[in-house]
């Protein structure tokens, strides 16, 4: 699976975190929106490290774990958005070279 876009890796973020969890997807939805939204719902190192595992795997390409980035840079459901989408734009720019 190609991401095209934030939506789409957000969405694969959270199947990903539903799946470590061990919930249904719609009990992410509602937490996300108890605590008022992506940059509020916080995420331990492990289950980060769990989801970025498991979106390595989705999108075929190496994503950093924990151990290799600030907390700031996966603490979050948009902290993940936002690294997934960078490193995938940089794979495709290497790609197309």
């Amino acid at each position: 699976m190609v991401a095209t876009s934030r939506s789409d890796i957000r969405e694969a973020i959270l199947d990903e975190l539903a799946d470590v969890e061990g919930v249904d997807r719609g009990e992410i939805d509602g937490a996300i929106g108890t605590v008022g939204g992506d940059e509020m719902y916080e995420l331990e190192s492990k289950t980060a490290e769990a989801v970025l595992a498991g979106l390595s795997a989705r999108f075929g390409v190496a994503l950093p774990g924990p151990a290799d980035l600030e907390p700031e840079q996966f603490t979050t459901v948009d902290a993940l958005v936002a690294l997934v989408a960078a490193k995938l734009v940089t794979d495709s720019a290497g790609d197309a070279a």
